[in-house]
């Protein structure tokens, strides 16, 4: 297993071509202050365009070097003759195949090797080096290849000032009932600790999936009794988070 990101993704789509209407960008220059015109060559941060841009850029590029996307999960791609399989997420790609087959991904991938995109150095699985992948450690030893969150969790509590709070051994206690409206700085905090739980269940942490969904039914009118299930959801992740 290995990983490898793609340094400022969205930059490295493909430009626009003479074809398509001319695009402009405009600054007021901080010394001057005089606005100052660029024509604007290719997708920038920023742009709503610039993720499908960069879907139009990378996927095509992957399937021109063999790969062959899963139907099932189109982020997903396959090389059959190489038997690699590799996992795409914006800019971070996790490649599962052998080390001769990864290499030969990278030499096509990075341009420190000719390739077509400027990458980050990759991190390679072993026993004393674990690999953070979106939040995720994969972790090995002589028998196992683990998948843990635990350091992700760990820096949720803080986040949401919760790392004193007692666990829970369950991810749902019982149905909201309590629909007293929330402060403003409950909605606040809410919002957030349902973003952060929505990451673990829809990642490494499926077991939370359910309580999460039940949750979010109460999104358009946060209540009182969102805000304890959340922070029962939350104590269920510190009190399971190895």
């Amino acid at each position: 297993l290995c990983s490898i990101d793609v340094s400022t993704a969205f930059l490295q789509s493909n430009k626009y071509g003479p074809d398509k209407p001319p695009k402009y960008l405009t600054f007021k220059n901080p010394l001057t202050g005089e606005q100052e015109y660029y024509r604007q060559l290719g997708p920038i941060y920023g742009k709503n365009s610039a993720p499908v841009r960069w879907e139009q850029t990378i996927v095509p590029w992957l399937e021109s070097q063999g790969f062959e996307p899963g139907h099932n999960d189109p982020c997903v791609f396959y090389h059959p003759e190489k038997d690699l399989l590799i996992l795409l997420y914006v800019d971070g790609i996790l490649c599962d195949g052998q080390e001769d087959d990864i290499k030969w991904f990278f030499k096509k991938l990075s341009t420190k090797h000719g390739g077509r995109f400027e990458c980050k150095e990759p991190a390679w699985l072993s026993i004393d080096t674990p690999i953070d992948h979106l939040g995720m450690e994969i972790i090995m030893d002589e028998s196992r290849i683990y998948l843990s969150m635990e350091s992700y969790i760990e820096r949720m509590l803080q986040v949401l000032e919760m790392e004193h709070c007692n666990g829970v051994n369950t991810p749902i206690n019982g149905p909201i009932m309590d629909n007293r409206p929330l402060s403003y700085e409950k909605k606040k905090w809410v919002y957030k600790a349902l973003g952060c739980c929505g990451w673990l269940s829809n990642t490494a942490r499926p077991d939370g999936k359910y309580a999460h969904s039940r949750i979010s039914q109460h999104l358009a009118n946060p209540s009182e009794g969102m805000f304890n299930a959340v922070k029962h959801l939350v104590r269920y992740y510190k009190e399971t988070k190895n």
